[in-house]
């Protein structure tokens, strides 16, 4: 992951930082408060369901309990047990009458209760009043009829059932009855008739009605037998009802998920007392959240606008960031093709700022050091080629020096002798067969002879004394690097002196891998103002010797050849002498070109 996260450009890790930082932790959040919330609408239904189907479970109970009781008292009332024991071919047709009247006076003061529609008494069908098809109906026609089997066959006191539609002439409204037997209090093992009373459905559709708590929550009542009794949404038909097995296995009177089809809901029964009825609540999952979703959709309006913006910032910034890196990247390209006119005129004072900053001084300093070797490199070639100007051609040099020698030792003039050998013995080291780098011991025999040279010219004005051990001898040094230090020191130091006498005294060591060699005359020193000029270009003064190459071109010599770590330093003393210091590499790696 690390790996491939270093493949990204800076512009895309901006990006993903910002991602990481601010879209992650909205989301979890937002996820997190969605789930919390949903938690807390779901227990606030629950609470308001279980208020609900409590108060219409406890009236549909007491609307049982009303009806049984109807039943009970018209089973139990002693006139109405003698009225209808009585044998109808022995019993007068106006005793029958005013029985019939009794009857339905009873069964209308029933009836003024609101939430019974009617009650109907079945009684022995040789009663003149048997058939009246309001209240009174034939005992043959309850026993054909299945509610009436069902009744006989449970053996119960009291039986719920809803009729059947061909029981029901046009226009009556769909109801739902309760029925039980009316036995001789006599003689219990005989039936006088059947009591039944008629409930309207829509009496118990309009309390399930009242019992849902969203527009979209089912409320129904089903018996024993799978039977729907009644449905808070009757215009549906059977769509949208649990089958009784998704909710018999659950534990009744508690709130249960479940997913049928494609729909999570919340689901719930009770059993309702009186009846073998079971009130079962469903309610939509997805209504129960419509509030917090609506707030959630809300929330991911609002976290994509913030993921928008910030976005929009970040690429902003990482434009900004990344604009200034690839110019910077421009100007680095074209300092890699060796253009060094890239100095970045604007930045800001943050860390790119800082980073422009130091490339503008590093560009202002490699151009400084690139100018410098160049005056360098002019300086150099400028010395290379007054060393070769010096270099005479060897062979005519040689030969016009021993004719010279000849001629000396034919007139028997020994000091042109000397010195025509002592010339011959410098220019011929000095020329070393055109090797440009020498070893120390002929540096030092170069350094001899030139000083020979002087002490013939100035009646031995110069001592010369070199204190080197010999191990260091075998060194390999840049030619002529001795005689222009040799020669300042005479002419432009012991020279100078009243007496015009001095002494210069070479020593040398190792340094570790460097030699460090001390060349010290007594001569009249060097003017504090004028000691810092000579290792610069425009210094004029004790620059260049007339017979060799100035203190400025060896230092330069030396530098070059083996970096800037080497080359000379000076300390003097007006009045007192100067020491020029000359350090070279012991193993030098300088080849000779």
């Amino acid at each position: 992951m690390m790996r491939l996260f270093d493949f990204l450009k800076l512009h895309q890790k901006w990006l993903l930082a910002i991602f990481s930082l601010i879209v992650v932790p909205l989301v979890v959040y937002t996820y997190l408060s969605y789930a919390k919330m949903a938690d807390m609408a779901k227990k606030q239904t629950i609470q308001l369901a279980e208020k609900t189907t409590g108060r219409t479970a406890s009236e549909l109970g007491f609307l049982t309990a009303s009806s049984i009781n109807a039943l009970d008292i018209l089973s139990l009332d002693r006139n109405m047990n003698e009225m209808l024991s009585q044998n109808p071919d022995e019993h007068p047709i106006p005793l029958q009458l005013r029985d019939y009247a009794n009857i339905v006076n009873f069964a209308n003061t029933l009836e003024r209760n609101k939430d019974f529609y009617r009650v109907r008494l079945y009684v022995r069908d040789d009663f003149v009043y048997a058939n009246d098809h309001v209240n009174l109906f034939g005992l043959s026609q309850a026993l054909s009829e299945q509610w009436g089997e069902d009744l006989t066959r449970s053996g119960q006191n009291a039986h719920w059932f809803i009729p059947q539609e061909d029981e029901n002439p046009d226009g009556t409204p769909p109801l739902v009855s309760v029925a039980r037997k009316m036995l001789n209090l006599d003689n219990f093992t005989r039936t006088n008739g059947v009591i039944r009373i008629d409930i309207l459905q829509s009496t118990l559709t309009d309390k399930l009605t009242d019992t849902k708590i969203t527009d979209g929550a089912l409320v129904y009542l089903q018996n024993a037998q799978g039977q729907i009794i009644a449905r808070s949404d009757p215009e549906l038909g059977p769509e949208g009802l649990p089958a009784a097995k998704e909710w018999l296995s659950l534990p009744a009177n508690e709130w249960n998920t479940r997913r049928i089809g494609n729909t999570s809901v919340m689901l719930s029964h009770r059993a309702v007392e009186g009846s073998d009825w079971s009130l079962v609540t469903v309610v939509p999952v997805k209504e129960v959240l419509a509030g917090i979703t609506a707030l959630r959709n809300q929330l991911i309006a609002i976290l994509l606008s913030i993921v928008l913006f910030a976005y929009f910032l970040a690429y902003l910034a990482s434009k900004a960031g990344t604009k200034k890196i690839k110019h910077l990247i421009k100007r680095m390209k074209k300092v890699q093709s060796g253009d060094l006119n890239v100095i970045i005129s604007r930045y800001g004072k943050d860390e790119l700022g800082e980073l422009v900053e130091n490339f503008n001084y590093m560009i202002v300093k490699l151009t400084g050091l690139m100018n410098e070797h160049v005056q360098l490199g002019i300086a150099l070639r400028s010395a290379d080629l007054r060393t070769l100007q010096s270099q005479i051609n060897p062979h005519f040099l040689y030969n016009s020096l021993d004719l010279i020698n000849c001629t000396a030792i034919e007139h028997q003039v020994p000091d042109i002798t000397k010195m025509v050998r002592a010339l011959t013995k410098y220019y011929k080291i000095g020329l070393s067969k055109g090797m440009n780098i020498v070893s120390l011991e002929s540096e030092l025999e170069h350094a001899k002879a030139y000083v020979q040279i002087m002490n013939m010219r100035y009646a031995d004005a110069v001592e010369f004394n070199i204190d080197i051990d010999t191990s260091l001898l075998c060194c390999r040094i840049p030619k002529i690097t001795l005689q222009p230090l040799v020669e300042n020191a005479i002419l432009h130091g012991i020279l100078e002196k009243e007496n015009k006498r001095g002494t210069i005294r070479l020593t040398g060591r190792r340094d570790h891998a460097a030699i460090r060699l001390f060349l010290e005359d007594d001569g009249i020193g060097i003017p504090a103002n004028k000691l810092g000029t000579l290792f610069s270009h425009n210094a004029h003064d004790l620059q260049q010797a007339e017979s060799g190459i100035g203190i400025q071109n060896t230092h330069d010599r030396l530098r070059l050849a083996y970096g800037e770590a080497f080359g000379l330093s000076l300390k003097s003393e007006p009045g007192r002498g100067t020491i020029v210091e000359i350090r070279f590499p012991g193993d030098s790696g300088f080849e000779d070109k």
